[in-house]
């Protein structure tokens, strides 16, 4: 007989339903940070952006969402959206919109997830979303795996999503929430006093920093090729390990025009 088995998810769903799964096992365990561990510098405004997103299913209507939380380090300045699908192509579209508002970063520091690591079949390759940020001139800070607390500050603001967002409001739908979502935004970068900034807010602290301004550039994106950039791979222990990457654009049929601003930091 030809018989066709079921999908694995499928399988996986019924003997969760009938408590039969047993759990993954771990591959690593969370590790403490050594005091050594080499910190980029981020007291410029857009230095360093910390990037990190978080998966929900809202109550009322059972959708499933990812929340995308940018933080510009030196402001504590955050971009938040909200995507409905884990892909590439959907953190590319928020990272273009997050730019266009608060200006191209020195860097992205990122963790280890599978959508921009190249991960699964991809793995030891560039991904998409690494080979888009050098394209426009991000230089790529991946943290260690396990080791959330390198990107602690972009951590605690989840945290602060979770308990002053999340759980404070009874979402009926994904419309609801991102119809009170900029609300939030605006109360983390106006009104959101910070101890690390002497009780001032987001905003008033931006007005103390030395600000450069530019014009909006035009960048070229290409599926095929990438601008001269670089990428860093952070390891902590005995070494630490910096690899650059150099090409050059090569224009193609694909080719997309991407206009992207750089409003804070020195042009370089």
């Amino acid at each position: 007989m030809d018989i066709k088995p079921p999908h694995r998810a499928t399988i996986n769903r019924i003997l969760d339903r009938h408590h039969l799964l047993q759990p993954r096992s771990k591959t690593g365990q969370s590790t403490n940070l050594p005091e050594d561990y080499p910190k980029p510098d981020s007291q410029q405004a857009n230095a360093i952006h910390q990037f990190d997103f978080v998966s929900r299913r809202i109550k009322g209507s059972g959708e499933r969402f990812y929340g995308c939380h940018l933080l510009d380090l030196a402001r504590r300045w955050p971009y938040l959206r909200t995507i409905t699908t884990q892909s590439a192509q959907a953190v590319i579209d928020f990272l273009v919109s997050a730019w266009q508002e608060t200006g191209l970063p020195t860097a992205l520091q990122i963790d280890n997830d599978i959508v921009w690591n190249g991960g699964g079949r991809g793995q030891r390759v560039l991904s998409t979303v690494t080979r888009f940020c050098l394209a426009v001139g991000v230089q790529v800070i991946y943290i260690p795996p396990y080791t959330p607390k390198a990107n602690g500050i972009i951590e605690s603001f989840n945290d602060l999503r979770n308990s002053n967002f999340w759980r404070r409001i009874n979402f009926t739908d994904l419309t609801h929430l991102e119809a009170e979502l900029p609300l939030f935004e605006t109360y983390c970068r106006q009104r959101r006093p910070l101890p690390e900034f002497g009780g001032q807010t987001a905003a008033n602290f931006t007005l103390t920093l030395h600000l450069y301004r530019s014009s909006i550039r035009s960048l070229l994106i290409t599926k095929n090729g990438f601008l001269s950039m670089r990428v860093w791979f952070i390891s902590f222990g005995s070494f630490l390990l910096m690899v650059l990457f150099r090409s050059s654009m090569k224009p193609s049929p694909s080719t997309k025009s991407c206009g992207l601003a750089r409003p804070f930091g020195l042009d370089r």
